[in-house]
C-alpha cells in the first residue's frame, strides 16, 4: 500500500486531466468555422465520412425536396445530400406535394433510417423510412468526389459502414481542397459515403506548443480562427519557445494610447463593419426616488446640453455650477458631470430640486439621468431581451436604421435600467476619447485599429509561442463526440446536456482513472473553493468549468499557495465573486468621474471561506479569546476587507485566442488573467499584522546596478521584441547588445549539441557571473538585453517597491464620515516617490487610514 501511494504522489504521468479527456473526445460537426478552429478537410488523416444524410446538426435548416424524373433529391443550402425513390410523410403518404417544397428540420437523429422529422402545417412530422441513407444514383453530373480512401476505423450497422474515419491522401488530390459546407462524396464497396466535416482540436501542451502558434488553421479558415498561441503566465512561462517557423501566428495587441471617439458617426461605422449593437443611450428623465439635487456633497451630477432654458435656479447657485464646468477641463459636446465642493453651499431655494436649468453664454444645460449618454454593448441584449419577438427586436432596430442612440422607454420604471444595466459593458460618454486598452474584455475582440484606420503593433508575440496546461490534440475515432456551445440556433444540444458533459467526464475519470488518491483530493479541493455555474454568464461551457476542475488536479499533490494563486487569477472565480475587471478608486474618478471603491466580494471570500476563517486559533486549533471581554478575536474586520479589495483591482480575461470551445462569445475563460496596469490600485495596502504589504521588501532605488548578473537573476524570452513583458513598457533607453563571448550571452543561448542557441523561454543564473564589454558600463540593470538580429531577453527584477507619495505634490480626495467629497492638496507629506504621483483616498475622521 505504501509502495502504491507513493506513486500516486511522485509519478507526473499519472495525472489524469479532466480538460485532455474532454478534448480527445470532442470532434463534433463543424459546418461553419469559428474562433475555436477549423474542420478536417476530405484528404486529411482522421477524416469522418458517414452513411446517413443528416445529423443534429441540421435541426433547423430547410431541406429542399425536388422530383428528378422518378426520383426525389433532397438538398441542404443548395448542396446534395441523397436521392430517395420515395418520399413521403407519415400519417400524410397519400397526400401529394406541390415540387420543389422546402421544409424544416425539426428533430434528427445520427444513424441510418432514424429518426427524421419536418415541420408540416404547424407539426413536427416524420419521413417514412426515418433518416436516409446517402445515395448518389442517377445524379448527374457526378457531384464531387473522392475516389482512393483507405478506411482507419468505423462503425457498422447490419454489416454496413454507419461512420468511419479515413486515412490521410494527395492533399493537392481533386476535391481535398473543397469548401466544408459543400457536399463531396465516396465509394467504399458499392456503398455511398459523405464527407462529415469534424472540429479537431489541435494539441498545444506547455512543453510542446504548437511551433507556429496555429498560423496554419488561420491561413486555411480565411482569418475566421484565431491564433492558438498562449499568452505567457506563471503556468506557461517555462515551456515557452523561440519559434522555428517562417510565419508563426502573431496575436496582435494594440499600441497603448491607441484610442478613438465616440461619435455618433463612429458608432454606426462599429456596427456597419461588425454587426455590434452599440449605442449611446438616451435617459433624459430624473425622478426624485433614484436622483439627488446636485446641490448634495459627494454626488455626482450630470448635465446636457437642450435648446431652450427655463432658468429655474437663483443666479447664486447657477454661478456655481459655471463655475466648476468652466474649471472641470472637459470638453465634451453632449454632457458634464459636475460635483460640489465641501466649501461650497447652493442657494436654499434649491437645496432639493433634482431638475435644474441654467445658461453658460448661448448654452443651456439641464439635469439629466446619471448615466444619460453613455456608451453601451447592448449585443447580448439583441438576444435576452424581454420585449423580443418574431417579428420585432426593439433593441436591434435603432442600428439597422441608422441610429446611434436607442430610447429608454417613457414607460418603463427606472429602477428597470438600474436592475439590468450591469449586463451591458460600458465604453464611455458619448463623445469622449476612450483607450481601446481599457474597454472591457466583452468587446476588447472587435478590432478598433482596423476600423479606425490605425495599425496594430507586434508586441512581444511575433517569435515566441506557448502552450496551455492539458490542451491536447482530438486523438480518438469518436462516433458520438462531446458537443461544444455553439450560436444560438445551432445547438445539437439542450442545455442542461452541456453540464451533463462535465458530469460524463468526472464519472469517467472518478470510476477508471489510474491515480485515484490525486482525483480524490481534487474533489476535496474543490469542494472548498467553489465556483457555482449559476454564478456564469456561459455557464454551459464545458472546457471553462474542466480548465478550472484541473487546477486541484495538477496541484493535489503539491501545496495550497499554488492552489491559491491558479485559482485567484481564474476568470471563473474572478467572475462569480465580481472582482473580474474592478478597477481602482482613482481610475473610476479620473475616467468616470464617480466615486466608487473596489469590488470586496473576493477580498472577503478568499480570508473567510479559502484561508484564515473568521476568528483567530490556537497552535492546537481552539478559539482564541481576549482576555479582556472574553470574546472570540476576530482575524479581520470591515476596513481590512476595504483595505484588501484594493489588491484585486486591474484583473481582467486575456486576449480571445482559438483552439479551444469558444463560439462566437468573444471572452477567454481558458487562460489564468492578466492585471491591467491602468485599472490596478498603485497605493500601499495594510496587512493584517499592521504593517504595510512589502514593507520586508527593498526598495526598487536600493537594488544593485549589476543585480542582472548576481545568482538568481531570471531572464524571459521576448522574440524579436523589445518590449519589457513584465513591465509593459517599450524600452525607450538603448538596449545593450551583448558580447557573444560573455558568459551572460552563453547563459542565455543555452547552445545545444551543435553550437546553436537553444534560446528557453526562462533562464535562472545559478552562480553570479563577471561582467564582459558594455556590461561592466551599465548605470543600472537594463529592462531588456540584445542576443543577436532578432532575439532579445527581459531581465525580471526581483520584487522591489516605490515610495508613492513625492514630497509636497500629493493629491488626496477627501470623504468624511457624511460622504461629502472635497478635493484637497495637502503638502506635509514625509513619503517620497520616484517621481510618482498618485490619486489617495483616506478617511477625513481617520477611521480609514492608507
Amino acid at each position: 500500500f505504501s509502495e502504491w501511494v507513493y506513486a500516486q504522489i511522485y509519478t507526473p504521468h499519472l495525472i489524469t486531466s479532466h480538460r485532455a479527456e474532454w478534448r480527445k473526445r470532442t470532434a463534433p460537426i463543424h459546418v461553419k468555422n469559428g474562433r475555436e478552429g477549423r474542420a478536417t478537410r476530405p484528404c486529411e488523416n482522421r477524416s469522418y465520412w458517414r452513411a446517413y444524410a443528416f445529423t443534429e446538426y441540421d435541426t433547423g435548416e430547410n431541406v429542399l425536396v425536388e422530383k428528378m424524373g422518378d426520383k426525389f433529391v433532397l438538398s441542404v443550402d443548395g448542396q446534395l445530400r441523397t436521392v430517395l425513390s420515395n418520399f413521403g410523410l407519415r400519417q400524410h403518404q397519400d397526400e401529394s406535394f406541390s415540387l420543389p417544397k422546402q421544409f424544416e428540420i425539426c428533430k434528427v437523429t445520427s444513424e441510418t433510417n432514424g429518426v427524421f422529422r419536418v415541420m408540416y402545417k404547424g407539426t413536427c412530422r416524420s419521413i417514412v423510412g426515418g433518416n436516409p441513407p446517402v445515395n448518389i444514383d442517377f445524379i448527374r453530373p457526378q457531384p464531387a468526389m473522392i475516389n482512393t480512401i483507405t478506411v482507419i476505423d468505423s462503425v457498422k450497422k447490419e454489416g454496413r459502414i454507419e461512420l468511419m474515419v479515413a486515412q490521410s491522401l494527395n492533399q493537392n488530390a481533386m476535391n481535398c481542397n473543397i469548401a466544408q459546407d459543400k457536399s463531396v462524396f465516396t465509394i467504399i464497396n458499392n456503398q455511398a459515403l459523405l464527407y462529415e466535416p469534424r472540429l479537431s482540436f489541435q494539441q498545444n501542451y506547455v512543453k510542446n506548443p504548437l511551433q507556429d502558434g496555429g498560423a496554419e488553421a488561420v491561413t486555411s479558415s480565411s482569418g475566421s480562427v484565431e491564433c492558438a498561441n498562449v499568452a505567457r503566465t506563471f503556468l506557461n512561462e517555462d515551456g515557452c519557445k523561440l519559434s522555428l517557423e517562417n510565419s508563426p501566428c502573431n496575436r496582435k495587441e494594440l499600441n497603448h494610447g491607441n484610442s478613438f471617439k465616440l461619435t455618433p458617426y463612429n458608432l454606426k461605422h462599429i456596427h456597419e463593419e461588425t454587426g455590434k449593437f452599440i449605442y449611446a443611450i438616451n435617459i433624459p428623465r430624473l425622478e426624485s426616488e433614484y436622483h439627488k439635487s446636485p446641490c448634495v456633497h459627494g454626488y455626482r451630477a450630470r448635465w446636457r446640453l437642450k435648446k431652450k432654458c427655463m432658468r429655474n435656479i437663483h443666479d447664486d447657485t447657477a454661478s456655481i455650477f459655471r463655475e466648476i464646468i468652466a474649471q472641470s477641463g472637459d470638453t465634451n459636446a453632449f454632457v458634464r458631470d459636475t460635483f460640489l465642493p465641501n466649501d461650497k453651499q447652493c442657494h436654499q431655494s434649491d437645496s432639493n430640486k433634482i431638475n435644474m436649468e441654467f445658461k453658460i453664454g448661448e448654452d443651456c444645460w439641464s439635469t439629466t439621468h446619471p448615466d444619460h449618454a453613455n456608451v453601451y454593448d447592448f449585443s447580448g441584449w439583441t438576444l435576452s431581451h424581454p420585449g423580443n419577438s418574431n417579428n420585432s427586436n426593439p433593441i436591434k432596430w435603432p442600428a439597422l436604421n441608422q441610429y446611434p442612440r436607442i430610447q429608454y422607454p417613457d414607460h418603463h420604471p427606472l429602477q428597470r435600467w438600474e436592475d439590468n444595466k450591469s449586463e451591458f459593458p460600458y465604453l464611455g460618454r458619448l463623445g469622449d476619447y476612450v483607450d481601446v486598452n481599457n474597454l472591457p474584455d466583452a468587446i476588447r475582440s472587435i478590432n478598433f485599429s482596423e476600423l479606425f484606420g490605425n495599425e496594430a503593433s507586434t508586441v512581444n508575440k511575433d517569435l515566441v509561442v506557448c502552450g496551455s496546461p492539458f490542451e491536447a490534440g482530438t486523438n480518438r475515432f469518436v462516433p458520438k463526440s462531446f458537443a461544444i456551445e455553439r450560436r444560438p440556433g445551432m445547438r445539437p444540444l439542450h442545455k442542461t446536456s452541456y453540464g451533463q458533459q462535465r458530469r460524463t467526464i468526472w464519472t469517467m475519470i472518478s470510476t477508471a482513472a489510474t491515480d485515484q488518491l490525486r482525483q480524490r483530493m481534487a474533489w476535496a479541493l474543490s469542494q472548498i473553493l467553489i465556483v457555482s455555474s449559476s454564478s456564469i454568464k456561459f455557464k454551459y461551457q464545458t472546457e471553462s468549468f474542466l480548465t478550472y476542475y484541473d487546477i486541484f488536479v495538477r496541484n493535489a499533490m503539491g501545496n495550497y499557495k499554488d492552489v491559491l494563486r491558479e485559482v485567484a487569477y481564474s476568470p471563473l472565480m474572478a467572475e462569480m465573486l465580481t472582482y473580474l475587471e474592478s478597477k481602482s478608486s482613482e481610475y473610476i474618478w479620473n475616467h468616470e468621474k464617480d466615486i466608487q471603491f473596489s469590488d470586496e466580494n473576493f477580498a472577503r471570500e478568499i480570508m473567510q471561506l479559502f484561508t484564515v476563517g473568521l476568528v483567530k486559533l490556537n497552535n492546537d486549533g481552539t478559539v482564541k479569546y481576549d482576555e479582556f471581554t472574553g470574546k472570540a478575536i476576530p482575524v479581520y474586520g470591515n476596513d481590512d476587507v476595504t483595505e484588501y479589495a484594493r489588491l484585486w483591482t486591474g484583473f481582467r480575461r486575456q486576449e480571445v485566442r482559438g483552439n479551444h470551445e469558444e463560439r462566437g462569445i468573444g471572452l477567454n475563460s481558458i487562460d489564468p488573467m492578466t492585471i491591467h496596469v491602468q485599472w490596478r490600485d498603485h497605493l500601499p495596502k495594510m496587512g493584517l499584522d499592521g504593517k504595510y504589504i512589502g514593507d520586508q521588501y527593498i526598495l526598487c532605488t536600493d537594488l544593485p546596478k549589476d543585480n542582472f548578473l548576481r545568482t538568481g537573476a531570471k531572464y524571459r524570452l521576448l522574440g524579436s521584441s523589445t518590449r519589457s513583458d513584465i513591465q509593459n513598457i517599450q524600452s525607450n533607453v538603448q538596449i545593450p547588445r551583448l558580447d557573444q563571448s560573455s558568459v551572460l550571452y552563453n547563459k542565455l543561448c543555452n547552445p545545444s549539441g551543435g553550437g546553436e542557441c537553444s534560446f528557453p523561454g526562462i533562464v535562472y543564473l545559478q552562480e553570479a557571473i563577471s561582467c564582459t564589454g558594455i556590461e561592466c558600463f551599465l548605470d543600472s540593470n537594463p529592462l531588456v538585453v540584445q542576443m543577436d538580429d532578432e532575439v532579445y531577453y527581459e531581465y525580471v527584477r526581483p520584487a522591489c517597491v516605490h515610495f508613492q507619495f513625492e514630497k509636497h505634490k500629493n493629491t488626496f480626495m477627501v470623504i468624511d464620515s457624511e460622504g461629502r467629497v472635497a478635493v484637497e492638496r495637502e503638502n506635509d507629506s514625509d513619503q517620497v516617490a520616484d517621481s510618482l504621483t498618485y490619486f489617495r483616498v483616506h478617511w477625513k475622521n481617520g477611521s480609514y487610514p492608507h
